[in-house]
């Protein structure tokens, strides 16, 4: 009788399982090693994007730098901080003094003015809106206006034309006083030296 031979198959086919493990093993690790990869990728991808993204924030040149204003109201003088990144990217804060006249408006007029209060409301955003204006409103009854401030004022800039509320002028003091005008003629130059800074309360 024909006895056939299964020493030979056995191994063989064992042989084949190992191998295809070891295929399967490989593809495996093959798949964890390009995840790592890719993950690797993307990791240094995003770090240089916040490193470009903090780069534009933090650069400052000379031309554009940063000012911290600070005034001194005695005699109007200002500290500048600047602080400048040169091209080696070593920030450096210089601080400079200087003289400057800051810009004063002054507005008389008295309560339940519907003038007065136009004139102290636009005032008042432009003193919120510029670091270099102070405004100085002065609110008094209307008997004390009449009878006194504006008759005073009248003779002190010569303008006995102007009767009504506000009184306007500009300066910071004696020798810089400018007369201006009313409501209509404070917010025509507001308009025009501000434009965009909303005037209305």
């Amino acid at each position: 009788m024909f006895k056939k031979n299964t020493r030979n198959v056995l191994p063989s086919f064992n042989q084949k399982k190992k191998e295809s493990r070891i295929k399967e093993l490989t593809l495996f690790e093959l798949f964890l090693i390009i995840m790592v990869v890719l993950m690797l990728i993307f990791a240094f991808v995003f770090f240089l994007i916040t490193i470009m993204r903090n780069n534009e924030t933090l650069h400052i040149n000379e031309k554009d730098s940063s000012y911290d204003i600070l005034f001194d109201n005695d005699d109007s003088s200002y500290v500048i901080t600047n602080l400048i990144v040169h091209e080696d990217n070593i920030m450096e804060e210089k601080v400079e003094e200087k003289t400057m006249k800051k810009i004063c408006y002054n507005i008389y007029g008295y309560q339940g003015c519907g003038f007065f209060n136009k004139a102290k409301c636009a005032g008042i955003n432009l003193a919120n809106s510029f670091n270099l204006i102070d405004v100085n409103i002065n609110s008094t009854l209307r008997t004390v206006y009449k009878g006194d401030i504006l008759p005073n004022l009248q003779e002190k800039f010569n303008v006995k034309y102007h009767h009504t509320s506000p009184f306007v002028y500009e300066g910071c003091r004696e020798g810089e006083y400018a007369f201006i005008g009313g409501c209509n003629e404070f917010l025509e130059l507001a308009r025009i030296e501000y434009p965009g800074v909303s005037l209305n309360c």
